[in-house]
């Protein structure tokens, strides 16, 4: 409980950040931090945010709060990082600052549409409060596609220019599904290589 209390006020200040282009400093002072890399809990810690990021990480009988901050005292409580999912389908806005909420600040959003492009637009802006997002492109599938509104490819020229298209429209990488064959996949994964885009997704089919 006490983790959640803290971590819910941090979320609480990450919103505040970010819908008023980043206020003034915040600084938590005499909390725990735990890392996430497998390092022991740190005690008595001072964390102090500045422009919506971490900015300064110290001892709290060493690091003392700027004296323009909001000092939060965090005895008793801890800090932890942001969580991510990594593999998303949404397409409501509504529901958008339950992930942060929960402590999700990341989002890979795993088939990709302008509506998710105009929501980081919206957030960047400061007009919506979203998780980052990492946007995929549409779902590129082989001739027989699994789902309806796939891009379909059956030719090595096609693949290619799928990748293209993917990354003209702005997704930060190409979203690849079962059905693609063997020779167009091994095209899109060339093409990727030269256009200087990630992809990712499900096994190829033999």
């Amino acid at each position: 409980m006490k983790l959640r209390t803290l971590f819910l006020c941090f979320l609480s200040f990450f919103a505040i950040a970010r819908t008023q282009s980043f206020g003034p400093k915040i600084a938590f002072t005499h909390v725990t931090i735990i890392d996430a890399t497998g390092a022991p809990a740190k005690p008595d810690m001072t964390v102090i945010l500045s422009a919506g990021r971490i900015a300064e990480i110290g001892s709290s009988t060493q690091l003392r709060a700027p004296t323009d901050s909001q000092v939060i005292d965090a005895t008793g409580k801890f800090l932890i990082p942001g969580l991510w999912d990594m593999h998303v389908h949404w397409g409501n806005t509504a529901y958008l600052p339950l992930f942060i909420a929960n402590g999700v600040t990341g989002m890979r959003i795993m088939w990709g549409d302008s509506v998710q492009h105009e929501w980081r637009r919206q957030s960047e802006t400061g007009q919506l409060l979203a998780p980052h997002l990492v946007i995929a492109s549409a779902l590129v599938d082989g001739p027989k596609p699994f789902w309806p509104g796939s891009v379909s490819v059956s030719t090595e020229s096609q693949a290619r220019q799928a990748v293209a298209q993917a990354k003209q429209a702005g997704a930060d990488f190409v979203k690849v599904y079962t059905f693609l064959p063997r020779e167009e996949y091994f095209a899109m994964v060339d093409e990727a290589k030269k256009q200087d885009i990630p992809f990712a997704g499900v096994a190829v089919a033999e």
